[in-house]
């Protein structure tokens, strides 16, 4: 009899853990469909509620000005991890998304993170062509020292006119301990 309570307990609990069931916790949930790299506003989402265990997982307010890390459908709540640093206050609202190859020393031995102000020093044939400010978005380790992914918000107009310079150059990514990004 103790033995058949206990069962139906743990079958009890693995149920409740299974369909994640807890209490409502307010969420802010995407209006529409979201791009990846999109500039969040007050008019993309909505307050809504889920039922969650942990409320970690849910962005929280401020959103505005951040950028989505990747796609968000309608009525999906605004995860901590699809929402990225906050662009605006680091560049200004005219931002464009790049990603460019560096080596491992380029992303200072992978030790830039989400959220790091930096700036990107480009030159070629050893002569510098442009230092751009960035915000660092997402950094893919690679198998290797070479090929590192590494992408950031720039300047609208910076991206524009150093677009191809970014593809070809050589990239010396400099950071400052003291700034760190939204």
């Amino acid at each position: 009899m103790v033995f058949g309570l206990v069962a139906l307990a743990v079958i009890a609990a693995g149920f409740w853990t299974i369909r994640g069931d807890g209490p409502e916790t307010p969420v802010l949930v995407a209006k529409g469909d979201l791009p990846a790299f999109h500039t969040l506003t007050s008019t993309d989402f909505t307050l809504g509620t889920r039922r969650t265990r942990d409320k970690q997982h849910y962005a929280t307010l401020p959103v505005d000005g951040r950028l989505t890390l990747r796609a968000i459908k309608r009525d999906a709540p605004l995860l901590r991890e699809d929402v990225g640093p906050d662009a605006a206050r680091a560049l200004g609202t005219q931002v464009v998304v790049v990603g460019v190859n560096v080596t491992k020393a380029a992303v200072l031995g992978g030790a830039v993170q989400t959220g790091d102000q930096v700036q990107l020093d480009l030159s070629r044939d050893g002569k510098r062509i442009a230092v751009l400010d960035a915000l660092v978005l997402s950094v893919v380790a690679a198998a290797g020292e070479k090929d590192w992914s590494l992408v950031v918000a720039l300047k609208t107009d910076d991206g524009r006119r150093h677009g191809p310079s970014l593809a070809s150059s050589d990239i010396v990514l400099l950071r400052d301990p003291a700034r760190r990004g939204g």
